[in-house]
Order: C-alpha cells, then structure tokens, then sequence
C-alpha cells in the first residue's frame, strides 16, 4: 500500500474515530473527565444579596462620621431576612449571611461600637460595600460551563455551588494493551535469562489515563491463542494498542495478527524516527495500533498518533501544539529521515527555550524522563546547532 507521511496517518485516523457515549456521573467522580455538554446556571451565584465580611448591615445613614443606627436585629446564618431596613436602622449579619432589603453598606465589625441598642460607625462604606450581589459572580440561565471543556477543581467547585449533583460526560475511552514479545515479563514477577520486564505497558498505561482513558492490559499469548487473545480484547475496548512485533523481514507479527482478526489496514511504517516500523487498522468501529517495543519509540509513537485519537474522540484539541523554540543545547546527529526528538521545553525570558534531554536511543527510557516536547527535525538536515531555532510538538 501506499506510504502515508505522518500528517497524511493523523488525518487517516481522525476520519475513522471510534464514537463515545455520553454518561451520567456523580460530580464526586467528574474530575478530569470531559463534559459532553454545556451546562446553565439554575440559579444565581449567589442567589440573593449577601453580606462580604462580619459586621452590621446598615440603612441610609442621614448623620456625620461617627454616625449612629438602632440596632432592630441579629440575624443567624442561614436565616432570610424580610423585614426593610430604615434611614439610621441597622442589623448584626456574618459573613455569606442574606441581607435585608434596603441594606445601604456592611460595616465591618472592627470598625464599629454598639452600645446596648445603638450602634456607632467609625467609618461608613461606600454605597455598596461588603455586600456580595446576587448574580455578581454568575447570572441564572448563563452558560457556566461549555461542552468539551475539561472538568477541574474549580469548575468541579462551581458545580457544588450550585447544587448540581450529577455531570453529563464522555464515556471514558477504553484501551487495550498487548505485548508481543514473549521475552517481555509483569515487573511483578521474576525473570529468567533473555527476558526483560514491562516498561511499555504500565508507561501506557500512565499515558492512556493522562489523557482521560482506561486501560486494559491483556495478557501474553503466542499463535492461534493472541489471536483468540485479540478479538476477546476487541469486544471490550475501543482501541487496541499492540507494542513490539513490529518489524520482521517479511511482515511484521503485528500486522499479521491485524489480518488475522479481519481489520482493514489504514497504513504501515511512517518515515519518522524512532519507531518508524508502526502502523494501524481499522475493525467496525474500533482501531488498532502497532507501536514499536522500544520504549522510547512507543512513547513517541503514543503522542503522535494514539494520542490525538484519544483527544478527538473526546472533542479536545487533536493534534500537539506545533511553535518555534530555540534549543539551547543542540542535536549533533544529522537527521536522514525525519526525527523527533525528546525535548524540555519552558517558557523563559519571553521566549520558548527546548532542551535536547540526554538518552536519546529508541530502547533507553532516560530521555522519557523530564519529556514535554518533541522537537521535529526534518529528513535532511544537519544537525542541531546550540541556540538554533527549531519546531516543537508541546506534549
């Protein structure tokens, strides 16, 4: 088949994306997950005339500093008050306390002397002051909240605030993950010589749930049995995420495995660096992905194409954001296909600055470590010079 270039497999993907339901879920469990629609304000924020600080609601003052108002009520928390206040009447009220109508100001309580039932004011507030307005911070029917927006501890605050329970969200997507390679062992267990433990699948793992998903870390198999293994995993995922068995001389385990279950292949080995033995398909409606088992080339081949998926399945942003930055230390190595490396990346001095991070071989995790960015050098150039602009992929 044709060979698609990295745009051209991103644009495939994102024309065959798996669809999400949407899902009730209870607001103590709404952090992170994404709205599936907006939401209005039932009510207003607050819902009535309160008093900012601890003190004495006041009506018109009609003396000079130091004024004085009759005390003709204590009001509670919790408590509404009816009764109007008068020209020179005023109220004990606590802070979040409703206010009566008529209320001029709230005098703060340090700034005043009651004596039995009159109250002197040191100071009087400007027309206004201390008092929270209702609908000052929203308004009843206004859009609070808009659908595809990532639910945080503030708007999770909001929500509380106004008394809403249950948020409309995205069914989170879900993953499966399968290693191929049969010398890959769990970390939980020991191994024996030529055997390696898992890296891939918990930095998946990590990954899949960064960006708002499940995962589903399949067990190893071998022959007819991964392939038993694979459709099994199909019938509970939306998305399959195959690491190593991407390359052989003939054809690669992975892709071999993808025909055997029936999927149609989207496309196989992109020209970017590390990792470039990659590949997907398409099964109904779900897709299939080949990662390369090294690990740095997974986590490349993870943002640049699983990545995005997931985003858009959930309405985000699809793709990194692509800018300049300069990088302050230099690649050395000429890039004969095109290369993404590792990077750090920070905003400094009113500049984007990007930092080749050290281990930058495909089977070393070191450069996975400090990773925010990847630098994308196009197939031809020299190498990197320290201090040079380049562009960069913000993960």
């Amino acid at each position: 088949m044709q060979h698609l270039s990295l745009e051209q497999a991103q644009q495939e993907l994102l024309s065959v994306l798996p669809s999400l339901e949407m899902e009730l879920v209870p607001l103590s469990a709404g952090l992170g997950r994404i709205l599936a629609s907006d939401i209005a304000a039932p009510y207003s924020l607050p819902q009535s005339d309160q008093s900012a600080v601890d003190g004495y609601a006041v009506g018109r003052p009609t003396s000079t500093i130091p004024s004085s108002f009759k005390m003709v009520g204590d009001y509670r928390l919790g408590e509404a008050p009816q009764q109007p206040l008068r020209d020179n009447e005023a109220v004990r009220v606590s802070t979040g306390g409703n206010l009566p109508p008529g209320t001029c100001a709230v005098a703060p309580h340090e700034k005043t002397t009651c004596n039995g039932e009159m109250l002197l004011v040191a100071e009087i507030a400007k027309l206004g002051q201390n008092i929270k307005n209702k609908g000052e911070d929203f308004r009843q029917g206004e859009t609070i909240l808009y659908g595809k927006s990532r639910l945080n501890a503030g708007s999770i605050a909001l929500l509380a605030a106004m008394g809403i329970g249950t948020v409309p969200v995205y069914r989170q997507p879900r993953i499966g993950i399968i290693n191929l390679a049969l010398n890959v062992v769990p970390a939980s267990l020991p191994i024996g010589s030529g055997q390696t433990w898992d890296s891939n699948g918990p930095m998946l793992t990590a990954l899949v749930q960064q960006h708002g998903g499940r995962a589903v870390i399949a067990e190893t198999a071998c022959g007819s049995e991964m392939t038993s293994r694979l459709l099994e995993l199909l019938d509970q995922v939306d998305i399959v995420i195959c690491t190593g068995g991407s390359y052989m001389e003939d054809d690669s385990e992975a892709r071999q495995l993808f025909a055997a279950v029936g999927a149609r292949v989207l496309y196989w080995d992109i020209a970017v660096q590390p990792g470039s033995h990659t590949g997907a398909a398409s099964l109904d409606s779900r897709l299939l992905f080949s990662l390369s088992g090294n690990p740095a080339a997974c986590f490349v081949g993870y943002h640049l194409f699983v990545a995005p998926v997931i985003r858009a399945m959930m309405g985000q942003a699809k793709l990194p954001g692509r800018i300049a930055a300069r990088c302050v230390n230099g690649f050395s190595k000429a890039a004969n296909t095109r290369r993404m490396v590792r990077g750090q990346a920070c905003y400094r001095n009113s500049e984007w600055e990007v930092e080749v991070l050290p281990g930058q071989k495909p089977s070393m995790i070191r450069s996975l470590l400090e990773c925010n960015a990847l630098i994308d050098i196009a197939a031809g150039s020299p190498a990197v010079e320290a201090g040079s602009n380049v562009q960069i992929l913000l993960l």
